[in-house]
């Protein structure tokens, strides 16, 4: 389990990557922090709880590994 700070930090250093897959889908969305980056606003992320944040990141990292 992450500390509150880390996973907002992580999510602002996540960044656009280059390149699509053989789909067409840009290989950014592979990274949870982009998904949580895309999904919310930084102000909105801030404003949940630690579990919380943990929780969609477990989600993110679900979401990123099944599309992959």
């Amino acid at each position: 389990m992450k500390v509150k700070e880390q996973i907002i930090n992580d999510i602002k250093q996540a960044k656009w990557q280059k390149g699509r897959n053989s789909m067409g889908i840009s290989e950014s969305f592979y990274d949870p922090y982009y998904l949580l980056k895309e999904f919310k606003t930084l102000e909105e992320l801030e404003q949940l709880s630690e579990k919380e944040l943990n929780l969609l990141l477990d989600f993110a990292n679900f979401a990123s590994d099944t599309f992959y």
